[in-house]
């Protein structure tokens, strides 16, 4: 598929839908298709929908979405576009917490990783004076 093409169709196909049908096989189809697209792994996938890894796989040759997990993640497809703005186009206000949050975060490593080395020091110091 190439950059400029429209985003693909897809038709979620199945042998129960009728009238009498289960509507949780379709969702479970749809959910599939949906969370390849967001290049969720087959393991996710499985964890999400109750599928089999194998049932996964058949559905993804069904489908014809063979690399779409890895378009998403080299950010090629219209889900991707969609995730990467929402993580860059943050609003002035959430990206200072976010800011806080990660300073927070870094003071807190930082200062463990002093106190480690400390203790480290002192212990090498006291098994040197033995």
């Amino acid at each position: 598929m190439s950059n400029n093409s429209s985003p693909r169709r897809i038709r979620i196909l199945s042998t129960l839908l009728s009238e009498q049908s289960d509507p949780d096989a379709f969702m479970t189809n749809f959910k599939m298709v949906r969370l390849s697209l967001y290049g969720f792994s087959t393991r996710g996938i499985t964890k999400h929908t109750g599928l089999s890894a194998g049932q996964v796989s058949s559905r993804i040759r069904l489908y014809k979405l063979q690399g779409v997990r890895g378009r998403f993640r080299d950010g090629q497809t219209k889900e991707a576009r969609i995730v990467r703005d929402m993580v860059i186009n943050v609003p002035g206000e959430e990206r200072q917490t976010a800011a806080q949050h990660y300073n927070e975060v870094r003071n807190r490593v930082i200062s463990e990783l002093n106190r480690l080395r400390k203790s480290k020091k002192s212990r090498e110091q006291k098994s040197a004076a033995h």
